[in-house]
């Protein structure tokens, strides 16, 4: 009995590192200005700041419906499985990032295919922690979404911090607040970093889940 209840909560910790990774699209607050900044001052001068405003609708247009296929899907491929694709998938998009010249490029595939991670997935980590301790659903469905709260928060300090370590002001452009290039030059290492990060914290998380 005890190795059975070390397994399952060594299975819920692993549910709670895939809501850290999937969780991490939910940054896009904290990242947008510095994305929109890469862009404006490396590839498109004429770009406006509104252009930002697309990723939300795109992100629930895609997220919804994954969503409402999440258990079935984690069911059919298997959820240990699911975890690892999607952990890597998550990493993959912030690698493939960094080869993107193009903002719209950038806001569609990161607003489309963050969200349909974290739709496909956004139910499965519950469902697998509940059913093992069905009588503490509560306590673990807390734990799970605390773990996507900080996800954000942590993402979302550990991007600022890699992107302007100086914590350089953003300057006013003709209406626009842009980052200096000298902070948004460093996307692609901070995209970089993140990946790695990410792809860790896949690879823990598929060992841990029983």
């Amino acid at each position: 009995q005890m190795k059975v209840k070390t397994k399952n909560i060594l299975t819920i910790l692993s549910c709670f590192f895939i809501y850290l990774i999937i969780s991490v699209h939910l940054i896009w607050g904290v990242i947008s200005n510095y994305v929109f900044s890469y862009y404006r001052n490396e590839y498109q001068s004429t770009i406006s700041i509104e252009t930002m405003n697309i990723i939300s609708p795109i992100s629930t247009l895609f997220a919804l419906p994954c969503i409402a296929f999440s258990i079935r899907a984690g069911k059919k491929v298997g959820f240990r499985l699911s975890f690892l694709i999607s952990g890597l998938g998550m990493s993959l998009i912030f690698v493939v990032s960094t080869f993107i010249k193009s903002y719209i490029v950038f806001v569609l595939v990161f607003g489309v295919f963050s969200s349909m991670i974290n739709g496909i997935m956004y139910l499965v980590p519950l469902y697998c922690s509940t059913k093992l301790f069905y009588e503490h659903r509560g306590l673990v469905s807390g734990i799970l979404y605390f773990g996507m709260g900080i996800s954000e928060a942590g993402f979302g300090l550990l991007y600022s911090k890699l992107m302007n370590p100086d914590n350089l002001p953003a300057v006013d452009v003709n209406g626009d607040n842009l980052f200096p290039k000298e902070v948004s030059e460093n996307l692609p290492y901070t995209h970089y970093f993140l990946a790695i990060i990410i792809f860790v914290m896949t690879i823990i998380c598929y060992f841990l889940y029983q």
